[in-house]
């Protein structure tokens, strides 16, 4: 409960509450890790985060587990850098996205 009131707090300073939930019920991880992980995300990076997630969703058929799967891997295409980490700026997100995209229509990585 008290991890709840602090997700609460922290979730109306920097991203949307419902926005915290998802990313906890995306990402699979426990909700004080994640009040950890929300202090420092801002609303726009967060929001870049939801979207590249539910394209990867998208992209494994609405398979949450193989979704999560891939985002959370060391990925060639980044250095080795997995895509989760690399899509929080701008332009790694839009790299991610446009790999996914590659990917969904077998286009050359």
């Amino acid at each position: 409960m008290a991890d709840q009131d602090k997700m609460s707090d922290c979730s109306e300073q920097l991203v949307d509450r419902d926005m915290v939930k998802q990313l906890n019920s995306w990402l699979g991880i426990a909700s004080s890790e994640l009040l950890r992980e929300v202090k420092t995300l801002k609303s726009e990076e967060a929001s870049r985060l939801m979207h590249v997630c539910s394209l990867a969703e998208e992209l494994f058929h609405g398979d949450l587990q193989e979704a999560r799967q891939w985002m959370q891997s060391p990925a060639y295409a980044f250095r080795g850098e997995i895509p989760l980490e690399h899509a929080r700026t701008e332009q790694g997100a839009q790299e991610v996205e446009t790999l996914i995209g590659r990917m969904k229509y077998g286009l050359p990585i």
